[in-house]
């Protein structure tokens, strides 16, 4: 069990938060119109047709230059944390999964299902009014069957007994025993319920939480007794749903690519997947955002505890024959263990990480073993190969057909070991970016991280390896402060071909600007032999020196 803390990447638009009521008198209200037909259900509940079961939300396409102003006029249609868990659908959640403190009759737990009616009484748990005149306080717990994690709120109230949740809290639990209170910047969350007896309201949790079981306790409601009907969203389609969303469904060049983040397309602190199975990440324990100043834009710094973490229960195709594992990184310092992504399995007769993919000491580790414990591959780099402050992309694979195990640094091979056995898919505890159980913290930078469900060939790799220029990082800064330093220290080191390195001074008119070289150097390369240096003019570019 835990609650995901993440701090703000930006100023997002938030969800709803209307005037709260907190009168616990009823409201009167006009009758439902006589033009809506209720569709009959062979269960003899009626979907409600007001709203789609959709939990709708601003999701953006993050800009080359990303000020706030900017991302609030930019939209996209791509999947976040819109997918329905399940719990509005019995075949997903049965009835004997829902309790409560108490049930008005007739208004029993399982009927806190979000957009199921009923014709004779409207639909939804509904607390006893007995036990809430005399101050018991109200619940209403979930057990979804194992560890979910989930990432919005979807609530409504009872439109014939016209009553509703107005504010409410959120505990969660993985044994139903022990609970914990949802927190956000360490206090316990108050949030925004309905504020009518039709309308949903979507509440997005900051930081995701992953438990089994889910508890809501109403704090001011609308009529003599709290009645709430509820759904929780995640960031991947419901079990049920993914045969609706297999293989066969996605184009053949895309197939066995099935982890795509770039940090480019982000659904607040979702960082979504661009492949076409949706398996979506979410940013946790400060992790925030960047500009890499290079060609793939922006990626994602991960301070000392953070990472991004992923639902591996409903992560759709698990490797189990060939894998392959890439991503740009940048650390800040290469002592200890930093872990680049690690899965932890809940069936497995061990509680040992299954992947671990890392960089120990300035090497790189490629190491699995399958649920029994028994080692698949391990292989590892030497020479400290990973320095700090530089980008490096790196890339593991493993081809259970083969054995073979290898690691490339910057798309050459430098390590390959024998291996056997296939891959385990048990990865329900813990798929993860950044740390492993509490410790091996990355400590840097990522970004275009991918996962594929067969072993790239070296071209292949040696493409990705190609995509992103970070030139631009080692080669020219800005300089806004009256006095300072612009430098260039780690090129032309870490790259061979020609480049163009710009160091922008600003000033205001009138101001003198003076520039004291202590060194300078060219290049001692055969490429370097067109260097030039030149001094412009930044209101028109032209050449003064």
């Amino acid at each position: 069990m835990s609650q995901i803390n993440v701090e703000p990447l930006t100023e997002f638009p938030t969800d709803e938060s209307p005037e709260v009521r907190v009168e616990k008198d009823a409201i009167p209200r006009p009758p439902l119109p006589s033009s809506v037909n209720l569709a009959p259900d062979s269960s003899a509940g009626i979907f409600e047709p007001v709203h789609q079961l959709v939990a709708k939300d601003n999701i953006y396409d993050i800009p080359n230059s990303h000020p706030i102003e900017a991302l609030k006029g930019v939209h996209s249609f791509f999947p976040g944390c819109l997918h329905p868990v399940g719990v509005s659908r019995p075949s997903q959640i049965p009835d004997d999964r829902f309790s409560a403190t108490s049930s008005m009759q007739g208004f029993p737990a399982h009927d806190a299902r979000l957009k199921v009616a009923y014709e004779d009484k409207g639909g939804s748990w509904c607390a006893d009014k007995n036990s809430t005149d005399i101050g018991i306080p109200q619940y209403l717990s979930i057990d979804f069957g194992q560890q979910t994690m989930f990432c919005r709120i979807g609530m409504q109230g009872n439109p014939l007994q016209r009553k509703w949740v107005e504010r409410f809290k959120l505990q969660f639990s993985d044994d139903g025993k022990l609970w914990e209170s949802y927190r956000e910047d360490g206090d316990e969350k108050i949030f925004y319920g309905n504020h009518d007896e039709h309308d949903v309201t979507f509440q997005t949790l900051k930081n995701p939480i992953m438990a089994r079981f889910i508890r809501f306790l109403p704090v001011f409601w609308s009529g003599d007794v709290p009645c709430l009907r509820i759904e929780v969203f995640n960031t991947t389609l419901a079990k049920e749903n993914q045969e609706q969303h297999s293989r066969s469904d996605i184009p053949k060049a895309d197939s066995t690519l099935i982890e795509d983040i770039g940090f480019e397309k982000m659904d607040e602190t979702v960082a979504l997947d661009k492949s076409n199975y949706g398996n979506n990440g979410f940013l946790n324990g400060g992790s925030q955002i960047i500009d890499t100043h290079s060609s793939c834009r922006h990626g994602v710094t991960i301070p000392l505890g953070g990472d991004i973490v992923f639902d591996g229960s409903v992560m759709k195709n698990h490797p189990k024959t060939a894998i392959t594992i890439a991503s740009w990184v940048n650390l800040n310092h290469v002592e200890g263990v930093h872990s680049i992504f690690d899965t932890v399995g809940s069936h497995s007769n061990h509680n040992l990480g299954l992947y671990h993919f890392e960089v120990v000491g300035g090497d790189v580790r490629w190491f699995h073993r399958n649920e029994t414990g028994g080692e698949v591959f391990s292989a590892i780099t030497g020479e400290k190969v990973i320095k700090p402050h530089v980008w490096n992309h790196l890339a593991v694979t493993y081809d259970s057909n083969t054995g073979d195990a290898i690691i490339y640094i910057n798309g050459t091979e430098n390590s390959r070991a024998k291996g056997h056995g296939l891959l385990s898919s048990d990865w329900n505890n813990r798929v993860g970016i950044g740390r492993h159980k509490g410790s091996r913290f990355l400590d840097g930078m990522i970004d275009e991280f991918k996962l594929y469900d067969e072993a790239l060939q070296k071209d292949s790799i040696d493409e990705l390896a190609k995509k992103c220029d970070f030139s631009k990082y080692y080669c020219g800064s800005t300089l806004t402060e009256k006095n300072g330093s612009v430098s260039s220290p780690d090129y032309p080191k870490q790259f061979t071909g020609p480049v163009d390195c710009a160091w922008n001074i600003h000033g205001q008119p009138g101001e003198v600007i003076v520039l004291d070289m202590s060194q300078f150097h060219l290049g001692n390369k055969d490429t370097c032999g067109k260097a030039s240096f030149e001094v412009r003019d930044g209101l028109n570019d032209s050449v003064i020196g």
